[in-house]
């Protein structure tokens, strides 16, 4: 059996978690610099300005700061705080909303359950929220539990919306092709 509280087993655990975080901060790095161009024409003009590209690029700029600060974040050794973790968070499910709402055609019932999925994950991350940690480390795993699951629902609910919204429209050409037009 494992002694989780063994600080060679905790060192490679750690160890181990440093790693997988560069490979995935990596490949979210190169995946945020193959997809510049559309970043670019939306700056430049070439592509027309929509409100939801607001909160896209918020979420893709965040991410990309939360990413960076995680890589700064292992070599720290004074506490930080992580609010811009959870901002993300909420930002990510608002863009699989915004989506969800424009498969839709702004359905008021289905506009009504993902606002309120996303006030319930929202609640669900403010509760959990607490400034006087000033750290993003989970010290106490029962008490983050619930907002865990909350978020992954609610996500899960959310993106189930979204594809039973495409599902329902049986375009030609696929989801690819429904959602490379929805931007275009």
């Amino acid at each position: 059996m494992v002694n989780w509280q063994d600080s060679t087993t905790i060192e490679l655990q750690h160890q181990a978690l440093v790693r997988f975080a560069h490979a995935v901060i990596g490949l979210y790095i190169w995946e945020w610099i193959t997809t510049l161009h559309f970043d670019w024409s939306l700056f430049t003009g070439q592509t027309r300005w929509k409100w939801p590209m607001g909160v896209y690029l918020t979420c893709r700029y965040a991410a990309l700061f939360c990413g960076i600060c995680e890589l700064v974040f292992f070599n720290l050794t004074v506490e930080f705080n992580c609010i811009l973790g959870y901002m993300v968070l909420e930002l990510s499910s608002i863009l699989i909303t915004l989506r969800a709402i424009a498969i839709w055609q702004r359905n008021k019932y289905v506009m009504a359950i993902m606002i309120l999925l996303l006030l319930v994950n929202a609640a669900f991350l403010i509760h959990e929220w607490d400034p006087s940690d000033l750290s993003c480390a989970t010290l106490d795993s029962s008490r983050s539990r619930p907002n865990v699951i909350i978020t992954l629902c609610c996500d899960a609910a959310l993106l189930t919306v979204m594809l039973i919204g495409i599902f329902l429209q049986r375009q030609p050409g696929g989801l690819w092709k429904i959602l490379y037009y929805q931007v275009n």
